[in-house]
C-alpha cells in the first residue's frame, strides 16, 4: 500500500471558495466551521437549532476506585459500578449549564455508600443515601450553575 502527499491550493464549494491562505487564519477558518444560516438542513453551534429526531450522547464509564472523578468534558452522561464504598470528588471542567445524569449501580454484593465533593449540593441541603441492594441503580441528574457549584438530586432504586 502507497501512502503520499495530495496538494491542494483552494477547495471549491457551490457557495464559498477556500484557499491555503484560509485555512491558515484560524478566525477566517472558524467562519467556515461555525456559521450556519436559519433555515439550513445542518445544525450550527451559533444559531437556534429545532431537532426533528431524538438527539443522543454517549454514555461514559467512570472508573470505580477510592475516588471517581468525573471530566464533565468528556460526556454528560456517565455510569459507574460500585466495588465498594467510594467518593464522588468535584467534577473536572466544569461548564455553567451544562447537566445530566449519573448512573450509579451497586456491585453484587450491595451496601457500598457515596460520599460527594463540596461542589455538589442536593435537594434539601442532604446528600442522598443510595440503594443499597446488589445490583440496583440510582440516578443523579445534574445541572451545573457555576465551575464550583453542582445542583444535583438522586432518583433512586432502579433494580
Amino acid at each position: 500500500m502507497a501512502f503520499g502527499t495530495i496538494k491542494v491550493d483552494q477547495i471549491t464549494t457551490s457557495t464559498k471558495n477556500v484557499t491555503v491562505d484560509d485555512l491558515a487564519d484560524t478566525s477566517a477558518l472558524s467562519s467556515y466551521l461555525t456559521t450556519a444560516a436559519a433555515g439550513t438542513t445542518y445544525a450550527g453551534i451559533d444559531i437556534s437549532n429545532t431537532f426533528t429526531k431524538g438527539q443522543a450522547g454517549s454514555i461514559v464509564a467512570l472508573a470505580d476506585g477510592a475516588t471517581i472523578e468525573p471530566d464533565f468534558a468528556s460526556a454528560n452522561n456517565f455510569k459507574v459500578t460500585l466495588g465498594a464504598s467510594r467518593n464522588l470528588a468535584n467534577p473536572l471542567n466544569l461548564v455553567a449549564g451544562q447537566s445530566g445524569v449519573i448512573a450509579v449501580t451497586q456491585d453484587s454484593t450491595g451496601t457500598r455508600l457515596l460520599n460527594y465533593g463540596s461542589y455538589w449540593k442536593f435537594t434539601g441541603a442532604t446528600p442522598p443515601n443510595l440503594t443499597t441492594t446488589g445490583g440496583a441503580t440510582d440516578l443523579i441528574s445534574y445541572y451545573v450553575a457555576s465551575t464550583t457549584l453542582v445542583y444535583a438530586k438522586a432518583t433512586l432504586n432502579f433494580s
